[in-house]
């Protein structure tokens, strides 16, 4: 796997193969960059420790939400086996098991994100220091965009 052409399955498979079932935290992550509208997320930025037995993942860094004017955006590297990478929770959601998720749970994930989002903006927006012309601009466009959460 390198970093230019891989995808979260191949990172998946790869953390797989050295102990550590990253199936659920993969998925939330890419939940959450298609709900922030991190459509920059290449593999490089998905960092592993190593404790001599297994890979686990580091904390998410580098989350930075990119302008988004209309609906329609693609995320940096493919989340589905079929090379899918439409920026919509469908999109996500409809390869859910890949990641040994039920549709069930998989829902449950994006809904938390989703949820999550929304009952921490003013927090994080204040912590930010946004002005409220900035959170009227990023809200909805870039958080939250309507084509994240209806999808082609």
């Amino acid at each position: 796997m390198t970093a230019r052409y891989g995808s979260y399955l191949d990172l998946l498979a790869t953390l797989r193969e050295r102990g550590h079932d990253a199936g659920t935290e993969l998925f939330r992550r890419i939940a959450f960059n298609i709900a922030i509208s991190n459509t920059d997320d290449p593999l490089r930025n998905h960092a592993t420790f190593w404790d001599g037995t297994r890979l686990t993942l580091t904390p998410a860094y580098d989350l930075s939400p990119m302008s988004r004017t209309g609906e329609t955006a693609s995320q940096a590297i493919a989340y589905g086996p079929d090379g899918q990478r439409a920026s919509s929770f469908a999109g996500l959601l409809a390869v859910g098991h890949e990641y040994g998720l039920t549709q069930r749970r998989a829902r449950e994930i994006v809904d938390g994100v989703i949820n999550a989002i929304y009952t921490h903006w003013s927090e994080a927006s204040d912590h930010a220091q946004l002005t409220s012309v900035q959170r009227d601009a990023l809200w909805g466009t870039q958080f939250l965009n309507p084509g994240a959460l209806h999808g082609p």
